[in-house]
């Protein structure tokens, strides 16, 4: 069956594909259309603008998507439901024919007779530019980032004018009205970098991917935040006292009569709510995007900056010269957007001998001055902003991370950007760097360390990601509350959907982790002197391996059945005979969920692709393992809910649901139905993420010291020391043991079975060292790089060597800060004490009873991973001898 739907899907595609290519070449052409680029069906020319669109605008007719771009003038817009959905074809950006020129027509009038254009805009700009320069003075000799720097004050001047209201941007809590207008630039830019905007129909395939879901977020919020904004003035509107743009547009509103008008009735409304759209997004980022140019080009040029400020130390007698030179240059070098606002032919034209079809997509090469409805306004902000900062301030390179050379991510609109920018390796558009991570992804990893040092992003998708490649910077990272967040990915959302603690973040997050902590370290499990639990679960592994005495043994799994069975006797109370011969439930599911990790892996990075095919990718798989193990964890939950005896719980589960009865805070995420979720969900946290680790630990062990004869002795002679032969081994016995200790330490550090550990998300913008960690960007730590540096570990750092974790007479064990294998900071694995505990219990306890020899049929000769989220051995097989 899944042969057959996997061929379905191929078929599918391929269809698709002919369909395309027949579309393309049967597409008449008329002799005289202009020429153009080569292109490929659907994708056009995409892909060839992908990493330096702008390079390509010689080029006379590339072809986007299925939309034909054209470098010279037009007058009317494109139909495209992306650019739609902000105004709906109303307003000022996007309409066209009457109904564009009656608004344009209103609004310019209405904006001078406010005086816009004219002088009297000074007195409300100076306020701006005069908190902009206290702003600045607060930070003095400190690193700024220029990303957004501009953009409180430049909304907020728009602010006034069409609403009549202030907002403090300069507070520590942003405003509504520059976070979702910040919100919508966003997503423009990342909605035209992942052809959305060039190839519409991509918001149908994986609409969070191409940023299609984002758009419609952040449009939403905004167009909500207007709507409120204008029901606030309709409210209270005076038609014969008008104090700000809104309030003359609802006049206006009032007393057409028209049914035909833009402005007639809920027609106005609509078209009312585009326009004051239109001015914030359109009228701010321009003028936000130029000053940032201009700082960047005066750090970068101080001789131009020293003549403007000579000038006004000279008393301004005649600024305006260099300062309106200098604004021309950022506007003329800068060209913060490069391809204007796309034009649409109205009808068949001949232009020049070319001829234009109807409903072909017009854009302009644009290297002169461009007219603009705020052209004015836009210029007077920035004159005065820039020759406010240049009188006070001096403006230097951070000596910390002095800029190379001027970089400018490329979308709709060209902006600079951050100033301490980080290096990262090439990647394609749509993809990233998803291909060159196919093969040996661990290999690459190390390899742009070296590249591109301790601190790089790489894109997954459209998505930029962090690496942190040094162990102090992921502990000091890892410690601030803002990296304490989780990546928004459908795939690991899809366990819990944000509840528990693993996918958790924020006060969930907190509540749970800090009540299971706390349950935890009651019933003992994360105390060394409390074993009784783990002794158990060793003495019948060592039953276990004693009836399979000198007959070939699979590494694989061997371990699952006494970790998961010793996790669910704390979580449940429960015991499960792991080692019959039919499974138990908990051990089958859970192992079931392990295997699906590596296979939905790439689902991980690129999750769009389980829209395309969802069982070929592993989405199919991964959906039914976390369905199944919830379902059991539910089921395990209501049967402990029947019998509860509030005064006398017995296990985890118990505990939990006695919390739920006493939660009497509706906002409580323990509170009834809501903590029913939260139960279930670390439950299946706990299993899931708690039994995959131990057990492919102590799996790595066994490979290691199954080709590491003489480690295999040396643990042994200490074993027979310390413990001798009348009794077996115990947790008492670890400070005494510390070549078996180091034996744990090395598996831990060679294997680093979660490589990347667990996704963080920053939760809001964060300077750290010089460079700005965005909100909402996934940050994760390279623990197998660090793991793996030959400079802390040296040159035999591939090696299996526990020696490098004992001083030199190896009588004590060293610990290493830069061994990180439960991550670090705040987020740190809550069962590390426990996974150490079980390994080192486990390991011990095995060496001292046993021989650890090659099969003789199956010997393993070399170590041999499998990589994706979580790193395990291939399949292979070992014997164990009775010592004597």
């Amino acid at each position: 069956m899944e042969l057959y739907t996997t061929f379905l899907e191929c078929a599918l595609a391929t269809i698709a594909i002919l369909v395309g290519v027949v579309y393309f070449r049967k597409k008449s052409t008329d002799p005289r259309y202009p020429p153009g680029l080569r292109f490929l069906p659907f994708l056009g020319n995409v892909l060839q603008l992908g990493s330096d669109p702008l390079r390509h605008h010689h080029a006379e007719r590339p072809q986007i998507g299925e939309g034909t771009l054209l470098d010279i003038n037009s007058t009317g817009r494109p139909s495209n439901p992306v650019t739609n959905y902000i105004g709906g074809g109303n307003g000022l950006v996007h309409s066209q024919g009457s109904q564009w020129e009656s608004q344009r027509r209103f609004t310019l009038r209405k904006l001078r007779d406010f005086g816009i254009f004219k002088s009297l805009v000074e007195e409300s700009l100076a306020e701006e530019a005069t908190r902009l320069t206290n702003f600045l003075e607060k930070r003095i000799g400190q690193p700024i980032s220029c990303t957004k720097l501009f953009n409180g004050p430049v909304v907020n001047s728009l602010l006034k004018i069409i609403t009549g209201e202030s907002t403090e941007w300069d507070s520590p809590i942003k405003p509504k009205i520059i976070q979702f207008s910040n919100d919508v630039i966003e997503a423009i830019n990342r909605t035209a970098e992942s052809g959305l905007f060039f190839a519409p129909l991509l918001r149908f395939i994986a609409p969070g991917f191409f940023g299609w879901t984002d758009w419609v977020n952040a449009c939403d919020k905004f167009n909500s935040l207007i709507d409120t904004s204008i029901k606030k003035h309709d409210g209270k509107l005076d038609l014969n006292f008008h104090n700000d743009f809104i309030d003359h547009y609802l006049g206006e509103i009032k007393k057409t009569e028209d049914p035909n008008s833009s402005f007639y009735q809920r027609n106005g409304y609509i078209n009312l709510e585009a326009v004051v759209g239109d001015l914030f997004t359109a009228g701010s980022e321009t003028s936000l995007s130029t000053l940032s140019f201009a700082i960047l080009y005066l750090i970068q040029n101080q001789d131009a900056q020293q003549k403007a400020q000579r000038e006004i130390d000279q008393g301004l007698a005649h600024p305006i010269t260099v300062h309106r030179s200098n604004t021309a240059g950022n506007i003329e070098i800068g060209h913060v957007f490069p391809l204007g606002a796309p034009h649409r032919m109205i009808a068949d034209t001949i232009f020049h001998g070319y001829f234009l079809p109807e409903d072909t997509t017009i854009i302009a090469n644009f290297t002169v001055k461009r007219q603009c409805l705020g052209e004015g306004l836009a210029k007077d902000t920035m004159f005065l902003f820039f020759a406010c900062i240049l009188q006070k301030f001096k403006i230097e390179a951070d000596p910390n991370t002095p800029i190379a050379k001027c970089e400018t991510p490329t979308g709709l609109v060209v902006e600079p950007k951050p100033f301490k920018f980080m290096l990262s390796p090439r990647s394609i558009p749509l993809l990233g760097n998803v291909l060159q991570l196919r093969k040996d992804p661990l290999q690459v990893f190390q390899k742009w360390a070296v590249e591109y040092g301790p601190i790089f992003s790489i894109r997954i998708g459209t998505q930029n990601t962090i690496i942190v490649n040094d162990s102090k910077l992921v502990k000091e990272l890892f410690a601030d509350t803002n990296s304490t967040g989780r990546s928004f990915n459908p795939v690991t959302y899809y366990v819990g959907k944000g509840n528990g603690i693993v996918t958790a973040h924020g006060e969930v997050w907190e509540a749970q982790r800090t009540f299971t902590l706390r349950k935890l370290r009651e019933f003992g499990v994360l105390k060394s002197s409390n074993e009784q639990f783990l002794k158990q679960e060793s003495d019948s592994l060592i039953k276990f391996f004693e009836r399979r005495v000198g007959k070939p043994i699979s590494g694989i799994k061997l371990f699952n059945g006494p970790i998961i069975n010793g996790l669910w006797k704390i979580i449940s109370g429960e015991n499960c005979n792991w080692d019959s011969e039919v499974k138990p439930e908990i051990v089958g599911r859970t192992e079931c969920l392990q295997e699906t990790v590596n296979k939905a892996s790439l689902l991980f990075f690129a999750p769009f692709l389980r829209h395309v095919a969802p069982s070929v990718f592993g989405w199919t798989e991964w959906k039914n393992a976390i369905d199944r193990l919830f379902e059991l964890a539910g089921k395990t939950v209501a049967e402990h809910s029947q019998r509860l005896d509030s005064n006398n719980p017995q296990d985890f589960i118990d505990h939990y649901l006695v919390k739920i009865r006493e939660t009497t805070d509706p906002n409580s995420t323990f509170y009834k139905e809501k903590g029913v979720i939260n139960l279930e969900t670390v439950v299946s946290d706990v299993i899931g993420a708690g039994s995959e680790t131990s057990s492919l630990t102590l799996s790595f062990a066994i490979l290691y010291l199954l080709l590491n004869k003489q480690v295999q002795r040396n643990a042994q002679k200490e074993l027979d020391r310390v413990v001798g032969s009348s009794r077996q081994v115990s947790l008492n016995d670890k400070t005494l043991l510390p070549y078996t200790e180091a034996i744990i330490l090395e598996t831990l550090r060679l294997s680093s079975i979660l490589p990347l550990g667990i996704p963080h998300r920053m939760l809001k913008d964060t300077l750290f060292h010089g460079y700005l960690l965005p909100k909402d960007v996934t940050v994760l730590a390279g623990l197998y790089t660090i793991h793996h540096d030959s400079q802390i570990w040296g040159e035999d750092v591939d090696e299996f060597r526990p020696e490098r974790f004992l001083n030199d007479d190896k009588t004590q064990v060293i610990h290493h800060e830069a061994l990180l294998p439960f991550s670090a900071g705040r987020r740190v694995c809550i069962g590390e004490g426990l996974a150490r505990d079980t390994v080192f219990l486990f390991i011990a306890s095995i060496l001292h009873r046993f021989n650890i020899e090659l099969d003789p049929e199956h010997p393993v000769t070399k170590i041999e991973t499998l990589s994706g989220l979580t790193v395990e051995p291939k399949p292979f097989t070992f014997v164990l001898l009775l010592r004597n």
